[in-house]
C-alpha cells in the first residue's frame, strides 16, 4: 500500500499518541505496585521496558518532526500525487 505524506503523518500523529497514552497508564500501573512484594528480577524486567518505552516515544516524536519538515518543504496540496514506498509502522504492544 502506497501512503501519501499527509495519510503518514496522521497515521504517525495518532501512533505517537496511542504510545503516549499507553505509557500513562502504565506508569500509572506500576505507581499502584507494592515494589516490595515484587523480586528484584520483576524489577530489572520493568525498568528495560521503561526504557525500551521511552526510546519508541522519542522515535516516534523524531519521525513526526521529520514528517512535518517534509510537509514545509514540499507545496501543500501537491503532495497527493507524490505516494511513498517505504514509512516507519510504530510497534503498539497493546494492538
Amino acid at each position: 500500500m502506497r501512503l501519501a505524506l499527509a495519510d503518514l503523518y496522521a497515521r504517525a500523529l495518532r501512533d505517537h499518541a496511542a504510545l503516549e497514552r499507553f505509557a500513562v497508564r502504565r506508569q500509572r500501573f506500576l505507581e499502584a505496585l507494592d515494589w516490595t512484594a515484587l523480586g528484584d528480577q520483576f524489577a530489572r524486567e520493568t525498568s528495560m521496558a521503561d526504557d525500551h518505552i521511552m526510546g519508541d516515544l522519542a522515535d516516534a516524536w523524531l519521525y513526526v518532526c521529520h514528517l512535518e519538515e517534509r510537509l514545509a518543504a514540499e507545496a501543500p496540496g501537491d503532495d497527493r500525487g507524490q505516494p511513498i514506498d517505504h514509512y516507519l509502522v510504530i510497534a503498539c504492544p497493546w494492538r
